[in-house]
């Protein structure tokens, strides 16, 4: 197993967030998402959120794991802050196969397989 440098030690590892094409997909703006943070009517016990933080994270700057589940909520995913490190199309398909049976599912992975062989992208070479 690696050391971790006493420097490193208490920083969060880099990830990939899709905060941005959840908004997107939600059709908000920053702002609505910082709004939605602050809203005294949502949750009495948080810290306020300014618009320096958000655009922060649309950098790709990963929030605090409370921070997550604030902006899980405010996107309509209660409890569920793993959703920011799924795109939003992934997660329409994970709830899609949520609701087949295990027919329909193999039936739509072979129907995906003919569709779209593997080793080719969908580009021209």
């Amino acid at each position: 197993m690696a050391k971790v440098s006493k420097i490193h030690q208490n920083k969060q590892p880099v990830r990939r967030h899709y905060l941005a094409e959840w908004l997107e997909a939600r059709g908000m703006k920053p702002m609505d998402l910082v709004e939605l943070l602050n809203d005294p009517e949502r949750s009495s016990d948080f810290t306020e959120i300014d618009k320096t933080q958000v655009y922060r994270w649309l950098r790709g700057q990963l929030p605090q794991p409370a921070t997550q589940l604030r902006i899980a909520s405010a996107l309509g995913f209660e409890g569920e802050p793993e959703k920011l490190l799924q795109h939003p199309s992934m997660d329409w398909l994970s709830e899609f196969f949520k609701k087949r049976t295990e027919d329909e599912t193999e039936k739509a992975i072979q129907m995906l397989k003919l569709m779209f062989p593997e080793g080719k992208t969908g580009t021209n070479d």
